[in-house]
């Protein structure tokens, strides 16, 4: 019985090389860098749009939803759900959250581009746009019974033709944990407390370097 020999082609490397510039620019890939390491031509005379009707979906991302998400299924996914957009664990800052934080990024975010010398007024209404957008806000349990204030954003270039040209993906939390009383007790905590999380996701998305941690 003759047996048979397979000959397997070798790859050349310039096309692996090839493959992977080709994945590294599909979208979404290579979009989490800071807009001030964009290219110049890039980055001036663009429209800044402020978005005024965005409202951030409020969340309470505490351990037992984490856990009831790891667990899997459709029980523990709802009940996840009903725990994270729940605000009657926020007490009297229940008013509070949600309320404020879109203003707040927006202008910090306007005030640093503005420091870095970038027109934000575009040279016409059909110019590049810029957008950001505050996803999520709530406290999150970063401590064993331990709360902070946490933001998820999104920041957007698009060109005059509706092609987006930048797109980063930034969250950031508090630095000071609390336990969930206080913040119950003393809206003003938390309010004073995102001052913080406001300045670290505009830092991330203009000077860098975006971090993208999974809640």
């Amino acid at each position: 019985m003759r047996r048979r020999i397979y000959y397997v082609r070798p790859v050349r490397i310039e096309k692996i090389a090839l493959w992977l510039s080709v994945l590294v620019f599909l979208p979404g890939c290579a979009a989490q860098k800071a807009f001030l390491d964009l290219p110049a031509e890039q980055r001036q005379g663009v429209r800044f749009i402020v978005r005024t009707n965005d409202r951030p979906q409020v969340r309470f991302a505490s351990a037992g939803a984490q856990t009831a998400r790891e667990i899997g299924g459709i029980i523990p996914l709802v009940v996840s759900a009903s725990i994270e957009h729940s605000t009657n664990s926020f007490g009297g800052s229940a008013p509070v959250i949600g309320s404020f934080e879109s203003k707040l990024i927006q202008d910090l975010f306007v005030k640093k581009l503005r420091a870095a010398a970038l027109d934000l007024d575009g040279p016409q209404p059909g110019g590049a746009r810029l957008t950001l957008q505050l996803q999520a806000t709530g406290l999150r349990e970063v401590e064993r019974e331990r709360f902070v204030p946490f933001a998820d954003a999104v920041g957007r270039l698009s060109g005059s033709d509706g092609k987006e040209l930048w797109n980063a993906h930034v969250q950031s939390t508090g630095p000071h944990p609390r336990a969930l009383q206080e913040f119950r007790e003393k809206p003003e905590l938390y309010r004073n407390d995102f001052d913080d999380v406001g300045n670290d996701l505009v830092n991330q998305l203009v000077e860098g370097p975006v971090r993208a941690v999974r809640f």
